[in-house]
Formats: structure tokens, sequence, C-alpha cells
């Protein structure tokens, strides 16, 4: 009823305007009311993704957590080239430039679990005979192995070819329940959660559990209006890095990569601990003489035992 009413309005003042004659929409329009959403759509779930991924083939399996772990949309996923990819060593990370050369260009991270699955990737396409260029695409089509010229010319993804992927990966792990269209009813059924949006929610939802910085949260998922502070903020690349890293533990999807993070922090805290008693025991072998002098001084009188300066 509510679709019907806008549908009546728009002919409505179709009709007004191609008689020349005016009227205050704006006003008219109020009597409407508020537009009804269908559906209340929602993040996908860390377990809806991890059954997802339990599903995957090498290539599905990058694009499943580039999804998750960037925030990108799927079009800025279609036009990724190697040469927008840079890895972050140190961090084991890379940093993604999406959309690159156009004025929604932006960059952003993705976790070490996703690294390491374009890692395997990469170096699969290198074993099957192509010679990966900077223009080459990150996510390819399906090709023969066995044949020289399909293994040496990689074709790029779509965003319509990314988009069916998706959704029969959705249907394959359970995720997505096809239901067959009603009679008079439209195929096009507002969905629970969103086929390639409900990731950027996710991303969005574990960098706010993450208490990361607004203004670099919105940056880093490509959100491009922020008030003044996205006019004036400019951040680099350090405090992006991070703020990212902060994150990692939450965008992480399987529970191997999980324990890895946990035993890498573990690791870390240890070496801090072991640097700190080495420091110690640094600054109690530079004390020694002073001690030592301090005791001849109390032996000789001109100290007093217990004396404290001050």
């Amino acid at each position: 009823m509510h679709i019907l009413k806008h549908l009546y309005f728009s002919v409505l003042k179709h009709f007004y305007e191609i008689n020349d004659i005016s009227l205050n929409w704006k006003k008219i329009s109020k009597y409407l009311g508020e537009n009804e959403r269908a559906v209340a759509d929602r993040a996908y779930s860390k377990t809806e993704i991890q059954k997802m991924l339990s599903a995957t083939d090498i290539r599905s399996r990058i694009m499943v957590l580039l999804l998750c772990s960037t925030g990108m949309r799927i079009g800025g996923l279609s036009s990724l080239t190697l040469r927008n990819l840079r890895k972050l060593e140190e961090h084991h990370i890379y940093e993604i430039r999406v959309y690159d050369k156009s004025r929604f260009s932006y960059i952003c991270f993705c976790t070490p679990e996703c690294a390491d699955s374009i890692d395997s990737y990469l170096e699969f396409r290198k074993r099957c005979g192509e010679k990966l260029k900077p223009d080459s695409p990150l996510l390819r089509g399906q090709f023969d192995r066995n044949d020289g010229f399909q293994c040496q010319h990689p074709k790029s993804l779509t965003v319509h070819t990314l988009t069916r992927l998706l959704d029969y990966l959705l249907i394959t792990c359970g995720v997505k329940i096809r239901q067959p269209a009603m009679e008079g009813q439209s195929n096009r059924i507002r969905k629970e959660i969103m086929l390639s949006h409900g990731f950027r929610k996710f991303t969005n939802t574990m960098m706010v559990k993450a208490n990361l910085n607004l203004v670099v949260k919105e940056k880093l998922i490509g959100h491009s209006s922020f008030g003044l502070e996205n006019s004036y903020f400019r951040p680099d690349e350090s405090l992006l890095i991070s703020q990212y890293l902060q994150a990692v533990p939450f965008l992480t999807i399987s529970p191997e990569h999980e324990l890895l993070l946990k035993n890498h922090a573990i690791e870390e805290c240890n070496h801090k601990l072991e640097k700190e008693n080495d420091e110690i025991t640094k600054l109690k072998e530079e004390l020694k003489p002073l001690l030592a002098l301090k005791n001849t001084l109390i032996r000789e009188g001109v100290l007093k035992e217990g004396i404290k300066e001050t």
C-alpha cells in the first residue's frame, strides 16, 4: 500500500509538471508518511563467515576474507590488480589501494589471515606458469592449467561474476536459502542480510568493538562523508596501520588464526618481559660500584648506615 501511494504521487507530479502547473511538492510529499523498511538488514556473523570459508576454493576464500577484513565494496574488489597491493612484511598484512586513479580512491588493509591466502593463491598461479605483472588482476577467471595461453593471459572478474560466485557460495554452505517467489511477488525480495554489504557491516561492527578512532575507521572502510573532520583530518600511514592492527583480532575469522594471534601476543609479551629483566640486570651491574663505595664510606665512618639522602 505504501509503495502504491508513492507510485500515485510520482504519476500525479509528472502530470502537473508536463502541464506546467506549479505546486508545493515538498509540502504535499509530507502526507505520504515515512518510508517503511521491509527488513532491518544485519551484518554476517563470524560463525556464518566460518561456514562460508569451509566451502570455498582458494580464490573464493580470498574474496570472502577481503570483503570481511577490509570492508570494501564488491565493485572495489573486481578492479583490484597486483599494483594496488603492497606487502607490509613487518606486520604480515597487505596495504590495498581501492579504486586506484579515481577520486574515490582510499587505502585499507587486510588481516594476516587474508594475506596468507593471497600469498598461497599467487604462488599457485606462478606454479601454473603465469607471469605475475603489476597489471595482473588479483582475482582472475578460472583457467585450464594445462593451457599455457590461458595461464599467461588472466581475465579479470566482473562485479556480476563475483556476485554470482558469492550467491552460489552462500547457498552451498547453507547461510542462504533461496525461496521461490509467491504468485504475483517479485523475485527481488529484500533479505535479512544484504549479499555483499553484509560483509561491510561486519567490518564496521568489528572495528567499533575494537574501539578504533571514529574518523580513522570511516577512512579505512572508504566512507567519504564525515563532516569537516573528513576534510581536515589527514592521518599518516603509521596511525592507520596501528589502528587497523588493533582491530585484527576482531576481524580474524578462523579459530586457527585466532590461536596464532594469541600465541604471537604471548610471545611479544614474553619478549617484552625478557627485555625488561635484561635492563634490570644491567642496572644492577651499573649500581654495584656505587654500592661498594657506599659500604666503604660506612666502614670509614663518613656515612652512617640507615641514613637516607634527601
